[in-house]
């Protein structure tokens, strides 16, 4: 293993373990839909992009985002998935989900059209069909959550590093079209759902798909535009920081557009009250 791969394995493990712990806390603590939208921000493809970048070519890094759509299709039938079983309280309803992504991605790499408009119209549909087909009220029954403890916070954060460094390694390690789909699995929303199922409940966690769903097809595929235009001008350092400030700019506007649908329908998994989570 390169010195330079061990860093961004170290980097990955220690800042997207600190990412997932924070993002399964504020979903607990704010309610599952503000959770869901930061969860679905993106996480692993920022740092994939940045080693690649740094350690092969700017170039690769421009080949592997033509591939993003596909991912985030795949993640959308991911989260349809989880969704429809966690609100038939199905125990292993993510692994479940997790099954269903390896399955098509391994169907997209030997049958899906390697080019950007192919990937862009696939998310498109994909993801109008699995926000259609998830079921409302999801959240209905989801039960209170105990206070986290520095220890239960700690270990999320481990098994958020985790999951997040076998993803850095995974998306190093293959080709372009691997990498690509692969810098884009949800490892944040995956870990995130799994920990919430965990404490809270799957309902609850079911209540974070519709938002992580939309904050993910939008945010993580503006930072994948923006990183595609930037890089071979702007270079590494600044097109990351670019890509950045476009996929912040997204989540708040879709933010915006949550808390005035908020309004309207208010979610039936309520957030732990100020007095409880001391």
């Amino acid at each position: 293993m390169s010195p330079s791969l061990a860093f961004h394995l170290v980097l990955g493990f220690g800042a997207g373990g600190m990412f997932i712990a924070a993002c399964s806390r504020v979903a607990e603590r704010l309610g599952p839909r503000l959770g869901g939208l930061l969860t679905g921000m993106p996480s692993t493809v920022v740092v994939t992009f940045l080693f690649i970048g740094y350690t092969d070519s700017r170039q690769r890094v421009v080949e592997e985002c033509t591939f993003v759509p596909v991912a985030l299709a795949l993640n959308c039938v991911l989260l349809a998935t989880f969704g429809w079983l966690a609100s038939r309280r199905v125990v292993l309803a993510l692994p479940a989900a997790v099954g269903v992504w390896v399955l098509l991605a391994a169907a997209a790499v030997r049958w899906i059209p390697r080019r950007m408009d192919a990937g862009l119209l696939l998310l498109a549909v994909t993801y109008v069909v699995a926000w259609s087909s998830l079921p409302r009220g999801a959240g209905a029954g989801c039960h209170p959550s105990t206070l986290s403890s520095p220890a239960r916070m700690t270990l999320r954060a481990l098994v958020g590093g985790a999951m997040v460094a076998l993803g850095i390694w995974l998306g190093s390690s293959s080709g372009p079209f691997l990498a690509g789909i692969s810098s884009s699995f949800p490892v944040a929303g995956v870990s995130t759902l799994g920990l919430v199922s965990w404490y809270r409940g799957t309902p609850f966690a079911a209540e974070m798909v519709r938002p992580m769903m939309t904050s993910g097809s939008v945010t993580i595929l503006v930072y994948a535009l923006a990183v595609r235009i930037t890089y071979p001008g702007a270079g590494v350092a600044l097109g990351t920081l670019l890509a950045l400030l476009a996929s912040t700019a997204a989540a708040g506007l879709l933010y915006l557009l949550q808390n005035a649908r908020n309004t309207r329908a208010p979610s039936p998994c309520p957030p732990i009250p100020p007095a409880a989570g001391r």
